[in-house]
């Protein structure tokens, strides 16, 4: 989920406009509205994931309520920084931002309640993957965005947003394979030999 987040902020507005950028849609100039939106809600993947992954847990051992009792939490915390939002008159987006502080703040919730209950948990070697994840996904964001700012084909059409979405992946595949390479050598000799 982290690299398909910070993907997604440097490709996101030609994947929208790829998608949408015609018509009245292109008439009423919405394809940067669209593109903050859907960019503040990926934020929020990687907090979604969590959701999922966590409830799955806490059904494991048999309790139901923990995760609606934190998602009914998530729920009142989203409705309450969308009124706060909207009382303020801030942007669209600022909703999207809402819902994705809303589902991380549901998923650390749960992990704090899991690692209460399971005191053996080591979670250390987890949040070293999830920050060397991060470290390669920014690294492929930044080799993606020097790529695009530099590249002969701008936006504008559907044929020309396609071009670059369909290069902006492939140069962040590559990207990210390398920087994977380098940071998770261990993981990957461990998966080799496992082979």
């Amino acid at each position: 989920m982290i690299p398909s987040a910070v993907g997604f902020l440097v490709l996101g507005e030609d994947i929208v406009g790829a998608i949408y950028d015609r018509g009245f849609f292109h008439e009423r100039g919405w394809l940067r509205p669209t593109y903050l939106t859907l960019s503040f809600y990926s934020l929020g993947l990687f907090g979604y994931a969590m959701v999922k992954v966590l409830a799955r847990v806490f059904q494991a051992q048999h309790d139901f309520y923990t995760p609606v009792k934190t998602g009914l939490i998530g729920v009142a915390l989203n409705i309450l920084l969308c009124v706060l939002f909207i009382w303020r008159e801030w942007p669209l987006w600022t909703l999207a931002l809402a819902s994705s502080i809303a589902s991380s703040a549901n998923a650390g919730l749960m992990l704090i309640i899991l690692r209460w209950r399971m005191r053996d948990l080591r979670l250390f070697s987890t949040f070293r993957f999830s920050v060397r994840v991060l470290l390669a996904s920014v690294g492929m964001a930044l080799t993606c965005a020097l790529f695009l700012a530099f590249c002969p084909i701008e936006g504008g059409t559907l044929l020309y947003y396609s071009i670059r979405v369909a290069l902006g992946i492939a140069v962040s595949a590559a990207a990210y394979g390398a920087f994977g390479y380098w940071l998770f050598y261990e993981e990957l000799m461990r998966l080799i030999k496992r082979k």
